[in-house]
């Protein structure tokens, strides 16, 4: 079963943006995330803080998964500038902070929004996005990466 509501058609360009790694599973699903679009031939642009940064660099140390990694602001102040876009950017939340970006990537880009959601506190985290108006995936808990890949490859349903 799929889920292609949410991105019918396959993205020629994402942005995957990372707030500070407090949860475990936030590594591992970009990662998984990246590979996966990469993957279906996606050119991925991953923005983070410098922890979530340095989690993936030395994760993925020849950038088979990640390809291009920048600084959070430097991504955000391209966008506000028009000189990066992306078809998709998914955010990933677990916290109000990550709602935020979600709402500043919403307001700056003219693709289209999704908000990975996980952690402890999603049903919290989902009614604050509902605001944004973009659509979200989630995954409760924050150590087994498994529900949230489920939720993830619902979404990237369509082939290469």
């Amino acid at each position: 079963m799929s889920d292609n509501t949410i991105l019918p058609k396959k993205p020629d360009t994402a942005l995957i943006l990372l707030g500070c790694p407090q949860v475990p599973i936030q590594t591992s699903a970009a990662l998984y995330l990246s590979g996966m679009l990469r993957k279906k031939d996606v050119a991925v642009t991953i923005g983070g803080t410098k922890a979530a940064r340095a989690l993936l660099e030395i994760a993925d140390i020849d950038q088979i998964y990640t390809g291009k990694i920048q600084d959070i602001d430097a991504v955000i102040n391209a966008m506000a500038d028009k000189t990066f876009d992306a078809d998709v950017s998914l955010v990933l939340v677990h916290n109000e902070a990550g709602v935020a970006y979600a709402a500043t990537i919403q307001a700056l880009t003219s693709g289209t929004v999704v908000a990975v959601v996980f952690g402890g506190e999603t049903l919290a985290r989902m009614n604050e996005l509902k605001e944004t108006g973009c659509p979200a995936i989630f995954a409760q808990g924050s150590h087994n990466p498994l529900p949230l890949k489920r939720k993830i490859d619902e979404v990237i349903s369509w082939d290469a």
